[in-house]
């Protein structure tokens, strides 16, 4: 998961918003538009992640998806507001998160403007919530030698955190992978990731100075900066083998 917070002032998002903003009238708010051209802000997601998903981390390319994150057969009014879109790869936004956007209360589902910040969202907007406050990893052997790397709720959470990571590792199949089921959790890209990461995990344990010689050593100083790299950096994960 990458941290996406700093894109309202990153140099080619703003490019790209200003672009979009020429696609309709000056006089309108873009809650009072249905048609617009959100592909635009490609590059500019694609550059700031590295180029993978900010939720699963996932390797993307245009061909990808920008997501509206309250999705836009539910909130018409945001289908043209560009603080509402973040780009997924095509397994997130098609196969797991669809058009869900579970609320704590349905009944508090915003209708106009006005009305949105009196929702309670149940799933992490990597554009506005601190992931560092909500997750670690957890690099684990499930049933049959399977090898993991997930995200879990990080320890001593209150219980409405706790609840909004939860419910967002769910929706998107990256942990708690107890079971070990294809349909609920992604095995073959948390398999990955922990054959990607679970050396640097290692050095890390062993002192910031191994850290450091293990990821210069793989050139990664730039590649997922915001993602797994930081969560390790950090000490935010376990090794649970």
């Amino acid at each position: 998961m990458i941290d996406m917070r700093g894109i309202d002032q990153y140099k080619e998002y703003l490019e790209a918003k200003e672009k979009f903003k020429k696609s309709f009238s000056d006089t309108k708010e873009c809650h009072e538009v249905d048609e617009c051209q959100w592909t635009i802000f490609k590059s500019a997601f694609m550059e700031f992640t590295s180029y993978n998903c900010p939720m699963c981390e996932k390797n993307i390319d245009q061909y990808d998806d920008i997501d509206h994150i309250r999705p836009k057969s539910e909130y018409k009014l945001l289908q043209c507001c560009c603080d509402n879109y973040i780009m997924l790869c095509a397994s997130c936004n098609r196969s797991y998160k669809r058009s869900s956007f579970p609320l704590e209360d349905d009944e508090l589902e915003a209708e106009e403007m006005i009305s949105l910040d009196n929702e309670n969202p149940l799933l992490i907007n990597p554009r506005k919530d601190d992931i560092f406050e909500y997750f670690e990893l957890l690099f684990v052997e499930r049933s049959q030698g399977i090898y993991l790397l997930e995200l879990q709720p990080k320890e001593n959470l209150d219980e409405a955190k706790r609840k909004k990571a939860k419910t967002t590792i769910e929706t998107y199949g990256i942990g708690d992978c107890t079971k070990v089921q294809s349909d609920k959790c992604r095995i073959n890209i948390l398999k990955h990731h922990y054959n990607d990461f679970i050396e640097l995990a290692e050095a890390m344990e062993k002192g910031q100075e191994d850290f450091d010689k293990e990821l210069n050593s793989r050139k990664m100083r730039e590649k997922r900066k915001n993602g797994f790299v930081e969560f390790i950096k950090k000490g935010q994960f376990k090794i649970a083998i």
